[in-house]
C-alpha cells in the first residue's frame, strides 16, 4: 500500500468518527457516583470474645480431653494430674476389616483396624472408624 492509501483510510476512519459523534444526543449526562458521607473511626471498647462449641457436646469443652485409653470400660485415669500413672489397664476393644490389608507383593495379609473404641480423661467414649485398605485402587507406575 502506498502511503497515499493509508493517510486516506486514517482520514476517512477519523471523518467517520466525527460524524458518529456530531449523531448522538448532547443531552446525556455521564453517570456520577454519590458522595459518600464521613463517618470517623470505631469507638474504642473493651473487647470480648464469644466461644464457638461444638454441636452436640455434652457439656465441658466440647472436644476430646488427653489421655486416650483403649476401651469405653477401661478404668479412667486419674483426674488432674497428667504425670500420674493410671490404674488398672486398658482393654482392646476393636474390630477389623474381613479382607485385611495386603503387602505389596501379595504375600502378607496383615489385619485392618475397622473401628477403634477409646475413652478419653473426661470417660466419654470417643470412636475411630477406619476406611477400608482393600477398597482402595492400587496405582499404576
Amino acid at each position: 500500500m502506498s502511503v497515499s492509501i493509508v493517510t486516506r483510510r486514517q482520514r476517512m476512519a477519523g471523518d467517520l468518527i466525527k460524524d458518529l459523534a456530531e449523531a448522538l444526543p448532547d443531552d446525556r449526562q455521564p453517570p456520577t457516583l454519590t458522595k459518600e458521607q464521613a463517618r470517623g473511626g470505631i469507638p474504642s471498647r473493651r473487647g470480648y470474645s464469644q466461644s464457638n462449641y461444638q454441636p452436640g457436646s455434652q457439656g465441658g469443652t466440647g472436644g476430646i480431653a488427653s489421655p486416650l485409653i483403649e476401651g469405653e470400660t477401661a478404668p479412667a485415669p486419674p483426674v488432674g494430674d497428667p504425670d500420674a500413672v493410671m490404674t488398672g489397664t486398658p482393654q482392646l476393644d476393636r474390630t477389623y476389616w474381613p479382607e485385611g490389608l495386603k503387602s505389596s507383593d501379595g504375600l502378607f495379609i496383615l489385619p485392618a483396624i475397622k473401628e477403634l473404641v477409646m475413652r478419653d480423661a473426661n470417660g466419654d467414649k470417643v470412636l475411630f472408624q477406619l476406611a477400608d485398605p482393600s477398597a482402595v485402587e492400587e496405582e499404576a507406575p
